[in-house]
């Protein structure tokens, strides 16, 4: 019984060296690949959440000037006429 048991063992170490040889050339290298593209997809995600953030805030700028644009073309309009009215405000 001693031999087999003996067997069973060199048998078990094999498989156990087999198993750790393919999770260092296998497993480990595709979870530190995994780990690192994890790592880049959160700096983007930061990155784009910091993009949105500034575009947003620029568009809020360029939204509030173009709402502003009628009342300075209504205004340079008034003072056109207020000159040509001799800057009377067109009141004789």
């Amino acid at each position: 019984m001693q031999g087999n048991h003996n067997g069973e063992n060199t048998v078990q170490s094999l498989v156990n060296d087999i198993l750790s040889g393919l999770k260092n050339r296998l497993v480990k290298p595709i979870c530190e690949e995994n780990r690192n593209i994890a790592e880049k997809l959160d700096e983007l995600t930061k990155l784009h959440k910091e993009a949105v953030l500034e575009f947003s805030s620029r568009f809020d700028t360029l939204e509030e000037k173009i709402s502003k644009i009628p009342h300075l073309i209504l205004g340079a309009f008034s003072e056109a006429l207020n000159r040509v009215n001799g800057g009377n405000g067109g009141h004789d």
